[in-house]
């Protein structure tokens, strides 16, 4: 973890109350601070201004937690968008380094505005470093919703089209059963009418044959009769 990242956390996050803390590194601002004689209060190691805690992830509208992956990502892309000497971020700093002090909002942002002045910056600059650090998340933001968009087609959007596919390859084989079931219970029928014609051809065929051999032994037995006949009369 970096320790842009813990100087964010401690900026921006409250941490949980109950757990081990441990002192954070000196801030950019404490090392100006301690330079230039400014009267601050002990740096803060886990206090944020009017923002919630990490001990309970503060939901979006969307039902979303706040994540220290992404805390991690964004303020890395912050830290490469700081600028050199006092900017907003070293301002935030200082708010949270008042955290303790008993004073209103009013006083807690002209105590640290007042530090902020001895380094030569001025509420303008302010402002435009604070716009300047919105325009860094936005980009992120940007960066962020073109990736999961790309997740969203690849994971979804054409998972959701293979189902459809398959859906439609199902229907057309659902129909094709359908068809071929009609066209085996066809065949049944053509087959149990062919075997109960086998059946009577057998029958005839067969009664037919019995029919020919009790035609044939007559003949045959008058022939024989007859050439006995001729045997013995025709001598």
């Amino acid at each position: 973890m970096s320790d842009f990242f813990k100087k964010l956390k401690n900026v921006f996050i409250v941490e949980d109350p109950n757990a081990p803390k441990t002192p954070p590194p000196p801030s950019k601002n404490e090392v100006k601070s301690n330079a230039t004689n400014a009267q601050t209060a002990p740096a803060a190691s886990s206090q944020n201004y009017n923002t919630p805690s990490v001990s309970s992830p503060m939901s979006s509208a969307g039902g979303g937690q706040v994540s220290d992956r992404f805390l991690e990502m964004l303020s890395k892309a912050m830290e490469n968008a700081n600028q050199d000497g006092f900017d907003y971020f070293e301002f935030k700093q200082a708010l949270a380094n008042l955290k303790n002090v008993p004073m209103d909002d009013a006083t807690r942002f002209k105590s640290a505005f007042a530090m902020s002045q001895a380094m030569g910056v001025t509420a303008d600059k302010l402002v435009k470093s604070a716009a300047d650090y919105l325009d860094v998340l936005k980009n992120e933001q940007n960066r962020f919703a073109q990736a999961a968009n790309n997740q969203r087609q690849s994971q979804v959007g054409d998972k959701e089209a293979q189902a459809t596919n398959l859906e439609a390859v199902m229907r057309q084989k659902a129909e094709h059963i359908k068809q071929l079931t009609a066209e085996i219970e066809q065949h049944r029928k053509e087959v149990d009418t062919i075997k109960s014609d086998i059946s009577q051809a057998v029958v005839k065929v067969e009664q037919t044959s019995r029919d020919f051999d009790a035609t044939y032994q007559l003949l045959v037995g008058q022939i024989q009769a007859d050439v006995n006949n001729m045997k013995n009369y025709l001598k």
